[in-house]
């Protein structure tokens, strides 16, 4: 069976002599080679966002679970969130599948360049995301650093739900003055999908997400995600 290097073009080949120190020309020259495949990025992005939100509620469950058995250790509150727990798991598993699927639509190309990317714990805190996040009202746009702490925090299992905040992040639901009902939960999530066939600002997220990359920007993604977070104020 081949391995990952045996299948590289010669092109690609003479790149990855330099990824080490900028993996920049790499993605360019793969980006160059898949521009028809967008649909199957968009649909991996909508669902990593599905994914992140079921982690973020996960994490504020199991904070409840601890407080619950550390101190009141009410038993039915126990079960109830024990349960909620379960499902949360069971829909992750669901979820999973479905990234999956985006995923296997990858052409060779795509597919390389999105491993090497996501090779990286963190891809996420590329500065087009921390933008997108703190305009969303995230954490990026507090001092908080919680999306800092995320790469490391998160369960290996639950791996694909590390990004930044949802509607369920526990920081930004305390952050707010007011609490959203499921309706205005519903509105949030429809205008974070991202698709092809709408504005071009889901085409900076795409990149930033896939590829590491900025349009018109030749800097090296692996700067781009080691300098020191900006406070986004919002």
């Amino acid at each position: 069976m081949a391995s990952g290097n045996d299948i590289l073009s010669t092109s690609e080949r003479n790149l990855m002599k330099d990824v080490t120190e900028d993996i920049g020309p790499l993605q360019r020259y793969r980006y160059r080679l898949t521009y028809d495949t967008t649909d199957a990025q968009y649909k991996l992005i909508n669902a990593e966002q599905e994914l992140r939100e079921l982690v973020q509620k996960e994490e504020s469950l199991t904070k409840d679970l601890d407080q619950q058995m550390r101190y009141t250790f009410r038993v039915e509150e126990i079960k109830v969130i024990e349960s909620q727990l379960d499902d949360l798991n069971q829909q992750y598993f669901v979820l999973r599948q479905k990234w999956l699927r985006c995923r296997n639509e990858f052409t060779e190309y795509l597919s390389r360049a999105f491993d090497l990317w996501r090779s990286y714990p963190n891809w996420y805190l590329h500065p087009v995301l921390q933008r997108d996040c703190a305009l969303k009202g995230g954490c990026c746009g507090r001092s908080c650093g919680c999306c800092l702490k995320r790469a490391t925090a998160s369960s290996s299992d639950h791996k694909l739900g590390i990004g930044h905040c949802s509607v369920e992040c526990a920081c930004c639901i305390q952050s707010r003055p007011f609490e959203l009902i499921d309706a205005r939960k519903a509105e949030s999530r429809s205008l974070a999908q991202v698709s092809s066939s709408t504005y071009r600002y889901d085409d900076q997220i795409l990149r930033a997400s896939i590829w590491g990359l900025v349009k018109d920007n030749e800097e090296n993604p692996l700067d781009l995600i080691k300098r020191p977070p900006v406070h986004w104020d919002i």
